[in-house]
């Protein structure tokens, strides 16, 4: 039985960011990093940038590893404690991560440095990203998009609107077998 053809996918600084068969499609990945470029157009400089720690460290995270992470707006006295958390895999799949209704989080983080729930690293390996977004109140009708669209990505255009007085922070993390 023959193998599937597999491509490496790296980025523009040399790191492999997934693996690809012949069978998978490409545009999720690059519709991965045309949201992550226009999402780096969202920092307001205004506010201080998001402060975001990973306890485990910056290094391969290997498949089945719990991540924690911590997160804190760059200055308190800017109030933005409205927090959504969603994540980008490596093959360009949208999973919303915070907050979910169902585990009955809060829409408002009273107190930081805020601990994420805990994560695990998953099938998608290679470069996946979390992103942060906090905001003065509730961002409920982006919260609404990424529940509707996921695992597929929203378009740029379909995200801005919701990104209003908010600061957005993207942190990458690594993963392999």
């Amino acid at each position: 039985m023959k193998k599937a053809r597999q491509i490496e996918v790296f980025n523009q600084t040399g790191d492999k960011i997934t693996t690809l068969s012949k069978r998978d499609a490409w545009q999720p990945v690059i519709d991965k990093v045309r949201l992550l470029k226009t999402l780096a157009t969202q920092f307001d400089m205004r506010l201080k940038p998001i402060r975001i720690e990973l306890l485990e460290g910056d290094k391969l995270h290997q498949k089945g590893t719990f991540l924690h992470f911590t997160i804190s707006p760059g200055n308190g006295s800017e109030n933005l404690k409205a927090l959504t958390i969603f994540g980008l895999g490596a093959k360009g799949e949208l999973q919303f991560l915070y907050p979910i209704k169902e585990y009955k989080d809060s829409l408002l983080v009273e107190q930081f440095p805020y601990s994420v729930p805990e994560m695990t690293v998953g099938p998608s390996l290679g470069e996946e990203n979390l992103v942060i977004v906090l905001c003065d109140t509730p961002a409920k009708e982006l919260h609404k998009l990424l529940l509707r669209v996921q695992p597929k990505l929203p378009a740029p255009a379909q995200l801005l609107p919701h990104l209003g007085d908010c600061q957005v922070g993207e942190y990458a993390v690594f993963s392999g077998i």
